[in-house]
C-alpha cells in the first residue's frame, strides 16, 4: 500500500517545479508537444524564474517519497500579468501530476490542501489559465472555479476562497 504525503515546495524543489510547470503545459491531442526549453521564454519563465519570492508558494505531493505532483502559486502585477491575471491580490494557480498518477482524485486533493494554507495565510482568491479543451477543466470547475472570461480556447478562471 503507497503512501501519499503533502510538503511545502522550496527553492531547492526548482528543477522538479519546472518539471510540473512543463507538464501542466496542455497540448492538444495528436498535435506535438510545446519543445522543453518554451518555459525558459520570458512568458512562461515569469512562472517560475527565482522562485520562493514572497509570496511564492506551493505543495508537492510524494507517494512514498518520490515527488509526483504539485500545486502553486505566484503572484503576478498589472504591470507585468500571467495569462490567468485577475487582481494583484489573487494569485494565479498552476498544477501537475505526473501521468500514471492522474484520474486518481490526487489534484483535487492538492487543490483542496491548497485552498486551505492560502486561507490560512489570509489570501481571499485565486485564479487560473487553462485551455477550455484541456479535460482538467472539469476538475477546476467542481473545485468551484468559474470562468471569468473566454478568449479562443484560452480561459481564465476564479474562485473567492471563503
Amino acid at each position: 500500500m503507497s503512501h501519499i504525503t503533502f510538503r511545502k515546495l522550496s527553492p531547492s524543489d526548482l528543477p522538479f517545479l519546472k518539471d510540473m510547470f512543463y507538464i501542466s503545459l496542455f497540448s492538444v491531442k495528436g498535435e506535438d508537444a510545446f519543445p522543453r526549453d518554451i518555459i525558459e521564454k520570458p512568458h512562461l519563465a515569469k512562472y517560475h524564474q527565482n522562485w520562493g519570492k514572497e509570496g511564492d508558494y506551493g505543495i508537492v505531493l510524494q507517494q512514498d517519497e518520490e515527488n509526483i505532483g504539485a500545486v502553486w502559486v505566484r503572484f503576478f502585477s498589472k504591470e507585468n500579468p500571467g495569462y490567468g491575471f485577475v487582481e494583484e491580490s489573487a494569485p494565479e494557480m498552476g498544477i501537475a501530476l505526473k501521468k500514471e498518477f492522474r484520474g486518481k482524485g490526487l489534484g483535487r486533493k492538492l487543490i483542496e490542501q491548497l485552498f486551505v494554507d492560502l486561507k490560512n495565510n489570509g489570501i481571499s482568491a485565486i485564479s487560473l489559465s487553462t485551455d477550455s479543451r484541456n479535460p482538467a477543466m472539469q476538475l477546476y470547475s467542481s473545485c468551484d472555479f468559474e470562468e471569468i472570461d473566454r478568449e479562443g480556447y484560452s480561459v481564465r478562471m476564479y474562485k473567492k476562497l471563503e
